[in-house]
């Protein structure tokens, strides 16, 4: 009976969270486009090798919910175990290489927010999508609930960010290293850039103490 109760309780999060998992995986998520530079269609395809080996079934999976109440925190992570060889030369062996984690929250009166993360075979921040409520703490006031955040990376630095609906600057933008940007453009990619990353660190660090 506890289950069932709380799968009732959770449904519509999880509902939205299958909705934006379905979404992240859609082509134009991280669609081709004409002068890509070697560091963005590096990080196409490393997630398209992360959503095919998700696919798959080609990497472990776990789930877990973190916080209180109604807003806790659902994390799906996806991630590379040990090799057979690994074992044979230590039966302890831990090994964990994090490719892909999920958060998703439903916040009262703000709704649900989504944060995607990737990580390349080195272990590295590749890509990061997020939707809604804001999961990085960016501090971007003007972002609406419905915004979408595309950011790249390659190297620990900042090559592409795509920005959906922000108040300030409604549709759609794209900015790519080496372009210029407006005081106020800048201020959001460094905001991108320091939260992102920040964010990206902490939860490779946790999930890899956590499998130890």
């Amino acid at each position: 009976m506890e289950k069932q109760v709380l799968a009732g309780r959770n449904g519509p999060a999880l509902a939205a969270w299958a909705c934006f998992l379905s979404l992240a995986v859609l082509p134009g998520v991280i669609a081709q486009t004409a002068g890509d530079s070697a560091a963005v269609t590096r990080v196409r395809q490393n997630y398209r090798e992360i959503e095919t080996g998700v696919q798959k079934g080609l990497f472990r999976q776990s789930k877990l919910s973190l916080g209180g109440g109604q807003n806790q925190t659902e994390f799906l992570v996806h991630y590379q175990g040990g090799t057979d060889a690994d074992f044979e030369k230590d039966p302890y062996a831990t090994p964990f290489l994090l490719r892909r984690v999920s958060l998703r929250r439903v916040l009262p009166a703000v709704g649900p927010g989504g944060a995607l993360f990737y990580y390349d075979a080195a272990g590295q921040l590749s890509f990061v999508f997020t939707q809604g409520a804001d999961l990085c703490g960016t501090l971007l006031a003007d972002i609406a609930p419905a915004s979408e955040i595309r950011a790249y990376f390659a190297d620990d630095r900042l090559v592409r960010v795509i920005f959906k609906n922000l108040l300030s600057i409604p549709g759609e933008l794209t900015w790519d290293e080496g372009q210029p940007a407006s005081p106020e453009l800048r201020s959001k990619l460094d905001g991108v850039q320091s939260a992102f990353a920040r964010r990206g660190a902490e939860l490779r660090q946790a999930f890899g103490l956590l499998a130890r």
